[in-house]
């Protein structure tokens, strides 16, 4: 069976965070990563996604479209279609552009429009918060958000990097320089699991759940 599991971080004040919905097909990982506004979901972005290392101590690395900005600083969406057919949500027909749901607009490669340029947006540590397993233990997902120009900037050094020899001083320089980069990058934040603490547990890690208060009598 496939495995899938969901968290997220919303702001109970500003109703602003994100989701990451991340499945497996076909034995590769694909993430959802939807950001919400003010209490709305916006459009949610299809993104690819690495497990680096194995058990505990591996992490994961999520890789998204880059977001085209406008003039505003806003991002570019436009009406979601497919062979001049305005689509919902789900991917099926209406009647009209009002209708569609809403698409961003992605950066392509300089060379070839119909690529699009990618960025590493987050990094994933599952966290456990206490090694017992008292009322309070629970397990969490550390994760690291890098913003669409932050994982631009690190994309065109990690372009760089491909096109040196490895071993070289060059590609060490540029490596060394891409680390410090991404270490002084990004903010941090705590990821409630909402759903498939199961996935993550067949992929190694060890999550612990907040257990169920004992009903078991007390002796008198």
């Amino acid at each position: 069976m496939a495995k899938e599991f969901e968290i997220s971080k919303v702001d109970k004040t500003t109703k602003n965070g994100t989701y990451i919905d991340i499945k497996e097909e076909s034995g590769k990982y694909y993430a959802t990563v939807t950001d919400v506004v003010g209490g709305e979901r916006q459009p949610s972005r299809r993104s690819f996604m690495d497990v680096i290392g194995s058990g505990d101590k591996a992490f994961m690395v999520i890789k998204a479209p880059i977001r085209e900005v406008g003039d505003n600083g806003e991002f570019l969406t436009r009406a979601r279609q497919k062979e001049g057919q305005f689509l919902d949500a789900k991917g099926k027909p209406v009647g009209s552009e009002a209708e569609a749901a809403r698409e961003y607009v992605y950066k392509t490669q300089k060379d070839d429009s119909s690529k699009l340029v990618y960025g590493q947006v987050a990094t994933l540590n599952v966290s456990n918060t206490k090694a017992d397993k008292t009322p309070n233990a629970f397990t969490m997902v550390s994760v690291k958000l890098y913003s669409d120009a932050e994982a631009l900037i690190a994309e065109r050094e990690v372009y760089k990097l491909g096109r040196l020899e490895k071993g070289s001083e060059a590609h060490t320089k540029v490596s060394d320089d891409l680390k410090a980069l991404r270490k002084s990058q990004g903010r941090t934040e705590n990821f409630f699991i909402t759903k498939g603490h199961e996935a993550l547990r067949e992929m190694g890690y060890t999550v612990r759940l907040k257990p169920e208060a004992d009903s078991t009598p007390t002796p008198e």
